[in-house]
């Protein structure tokens, strides 16, 4: 027999050949509209959460801006009146000559670190609130970088503006496509250009990272060639530029150290041209930018297009200072163009790294920088192989990823 179900204002039953009362409403609503609206409630409280989130982070954001950008004013002020920036920031104590309070609201913390013995003195300040961290470094502006991004300060030779950079070469997360920026584990390598630019786009809370393109790579390096404390005598110009692991020693890619003043960290060195740490001129360090693995860059090399040397009927390493034909590439990728002095320089006694390339290639290539971990004097800043094409890979290539 089929069961039966009535509604009414009157009594309900539901029978199997026998009357039985159920419950119901009189007059009132049935369980079907109620269960509609609980869903309906449930739906709004959900719109609800999701506005509220998005509004509290944005408020957080504006709030870590105005905050940083109110600290840059203030350290400029503590610099003025004491030649140096505080060695400490701490509201706890009084403020001297030595200490300043910078406070941050909306409960977000803050990390500073300072260099005042350069000749330009240096802060850089890291701000986090949950996932989100904002940077401010010297004579920039407070930016949005993920986690263990640095701020490079822009170029009018090549067009940029301040943007956010992977302190380490990118490591893989586990068995992912996802890059992160860690001083721990080896680089992300055997990974060809393509991929590397898909993947680039997957770095957590960051919606606009990419792999790093030609103006930005010569924008650090035009940056790197110009600090005083790059350079072995002390000086722009003076000694050679620190290259990194580029030496056999050991034979393979190494592991990154989150202390920056280990800049020797794992290459059985201790002094010499092995340092793998670089610094930037508003006081950022950023690690291996030349040595232990290539990096890929963004951009092709079109057909006939590469920088080199009359006469050229192959693949040929050479000094930048040596090259006679400048090449169609833009931007312009000989360093002399980003640094007149670099005309004088070479990979031997500079260490600003070599050139392999071939002006008369008839074929698409792209780009690797700075050399690998057994590359010796070849590798530098300066560096560029152009002889692979996007889809090469190898356990000495990997990437790095910016953001604007």
């Amino acid at each position: 027999m089929v069961a039966m179900v009535m509604f009414t204002s009157k009594k309900t039953y539901i029978g199997f050949g026998r009357k039985v009362p159920i419950i119901f409403l009189s007059n009132g609503f049935t369980i079907v509209e109620l269960l509609v609206v609980v869903a309906i409630i449930g739906v709004l409280t959900t719109i609800s959460v999701v506005v509220y989130s998005g509004v509290h982070q944005n408020a957080v954001k504006v709030a870590m801006q105005s905050d940083l950008s109110s600290a840059a004013d203030q350290l400029s002020v503590f610099k003025y009146a004491n030649s140096k920036y505080p060695e400490t920031i701490d509201c706890s104590i009084p403020d001297s000559t030595t200490n300043m309070c910078i406070k941050m609201s909306n409960g977000s913390e803050i990390q500073y670190s300072f260099d005042n013995n350069s000749i330009t003195k240096t802060y850089v300040i890291n701000a986090s609130n949950g996932n989100i961290n904002y940077r401010i470094a010297t004579d920039s502006v407070p930016k949005a970088c993920p986690s263990n991004f640095v701020i490079v300060p822009g170029s009018k030779t090549y067009g940029t503006s301040d943007f956010c950079v992977m302190k380490y070469e990118a490591r893989q997360v586990g068995a992912t496509d996802v890059p992160i920026s860690t001083p721990d584990g080896l680089p992300w390598t055997r990974i060809n250009r393509n991929s590397a630019i898909t993947n680039s786009s997957k770095v957590a809370n960051c919606t606009d990272c990419h792999l790093i393109n030609e103006a930005e790579r010569l924008t650090i390096d035009q940056n790197i060639l110009s600090v005083a404390s790059n350079w072995s005598g002390g000086a722009v110009g003076s000694g050679y530029v620190y290259s990194g692991h580029n030496d056999s020693d050991p034979n393979n890619p190494i592991a990154a150290d989150a202390d920056d003043n280990n800049g020797y960290a794992y290459t059985n060195n201790a002094s010499g041209t092995q340092r793998r740490t670089l610094k930037l001129s508003n006081g950022e360090t950023i690690w291996d930018l030349s040595g232990n693995v290539f990096e890929w860059s963004s951009g092709d090399i079109p057909a006939g297009s590469q920088p080199g040397v009359d006469g050229e009927t192959g693949y040929v390493w050479k000094e930048w200072k040596n090259v006679s034909v400048v090449g169609t590439l833009s931007p312009n990728v000989s360093p002399i163009f980003g640094t007149p002095a670099a005309a004088a320089w070479d990979s031997t006694n500079n260490g600003i790294g070599s050139l392999y390339s071939y002006t008369n290639d008839t074929e698409i290539k792209a780009y690797l920088w700075g050399g690998h971990f057994a590359f010796g004097n070849l590798a530098g800043v300066a560096m560029i192989s152009m002889i692979s094409a996007s889809n090469g890979w190898g356990d000495d290539v990997g990437f790095r990823v910016t953001c604007p």
